[in-house]
């Protein structure tokens, strides 16, 4: 399997192609990215090859993908991205994996659905932490219940630190902006829905207590319930210390108001995050919420006629920080590619083609746990 790392010597890309090096399948593997420098270094760590990619020159990109089996998307933000790049792939005839975490490609690119069908192309998106992780663990809590009619996927904002030495503002730090400007797209009773972002909510997390949240744009929100249905009400939320939701509202505030672009904000929305709070001043509340767990999902509906609500949760990350906890999973899709359960052709997001009990046990001990212990389950 020749695998293109696209962004691989980026924040996610890293991580992601150093697991891609350790699989015996991967034959080749080739660091792609505009910065030439930062992609020959990389791949020289590696023993790997590397080309100069702009992703922009549409002819450059589709050169360089027409040699590959696979693509390893991590160029960001999604949002200018996405979409031309599984376009390109497509039309290359390469398979696609990537951590897209914007809702408006993410709908988008589901689109290309028919083209890479009859390219023969598998695209999985989405396969990072959140969404990836998250929606596996959606599937999880889904699952455990007869039928569920509402779902929340949730992490923690605080954690989602860019890693240091990167460029500011990261495209990560973009993202987040992005999807908490303006109006996202949910699934509230029943419909999709464009509302205001960063609504709070208090939700009881079975195993875990209850807490303020907020709700942001996201993935989560609009393919989960293409997957499953029965689900009337579905969304994604973060939390994370008031002072840091307050600050990120008042930025908010400002990129809506025409008064700062988003890349300004976002390097003042990165100075924030790299200020924590401290924990002799946290209130009880502020206590409560940070015992939630850093990746969650939480399904509300019935069991044996029964109203139940089910947490599914990870409460150990990858080592390394977001881009780690990114990377990893999006790596590991390339053993979904390159095992005998492989996805028919066509675009699909992870909660339903990922099998997660197989996927969870590949990243566990990432985390520092055992196969079959990196997932806890709690009921109400």
């Amino acid at each position: 399997m020749h695998v293109v790392a696209l962004g691989g010597p980026g924040g996610v890309g890293r991580p992601a192609a150093r697991l891609a090096a350790t699989f015996p399948f991967v034959s080749t593997l080739t660091v792609a990215d505009r910065d030439e420098a930062a992609a020959r270094a990389f791949a020289a760590e590696l023993g790997v090859r590397a080309e100069v990619v702009d992703v922009t020159d549409s002819d450059r990109l589709h050169a360089v993908l027409s040699h590959a089996d696979v693509v390893l998307n991590t160029v960001g933000p999604s949002f200018r991205f996405g979409v031309p790049i599984l376009q390109a792939a497509i039309d290359a005839r390469c398979h696609y994996i990537d951590v897209c975490d914007d809702w408006e490609p993410t709908l988008a690119m589901l689109d290309l659905h028919p083209q890479a069908q009859q390219a023969g192309v598998v695209a999985i998106i989405g396969l990072g932490a959140s969404p990836g992780v998250s929606n596996l663990l959606a599937r999880l809590a889904i699952d455990a219940l007869d039928a569920a009619h509402t779902v929340y996927t949730g992490w923690d904002l605080s954690a989602a630190v860019p890693e240091e030495g990167g460029p500011s503002p990261s495209a990560a730090t973009v993202h987040g902006l992005h999807q908490l400007t303006g109006t996202v797209r949910v699934m509230r009773d029943g419909q999709p829905t464009n509302e205001r972002p960063i609504q709070r909510l208090h939700l009881a997390v079975p195993g875990f207590g209850s807490g303020p949240v907020w709700t942001i744009g996201h993935p989560e929100a609009v393919t989960l319930p293409r997957t499953f249905p029965s689900l009337r009400t579905s969304l994604n939320v973060m939390h994370a210390p008031r002072s840091h939701v307050l600050g990120i509202r008042a930025l908010a505030g400002l990129i809506d108001a025409g008064l700062v672009d988003i890349r300004r904000a976002a390097r003042w929305a990165e100075a924030l995050e790299g200020t924590p709070p401290d924990p002799a001043k946290l209130s009880e509340a502020a206590r409560n919420r940070q015992r939630l767990p850093p990746l969650f999902a939480v399904a509300q509906g019935v069991l044996n006629k029964k109203s139940r609500t089910v947490t599914a949760a990870i409460t150990e990350m990858p080592a390394g920080g977001m881009g780690a906890a990114t990377g990893i999973p999006l790596a590991m899709g390339l053993r979904v590619l390159d095992g005998t359960d492989r996805p028919e052709p066509g675009v699909w997001t992870p909660e339903a083609v990922v099998p997660p009990g197989s996927f969870l046990d590949w990243v566990a001990p990432f985390c520092g746990r055992a196969p079959g212990q990196l997932v806890e389950l709690h009921r109400s």
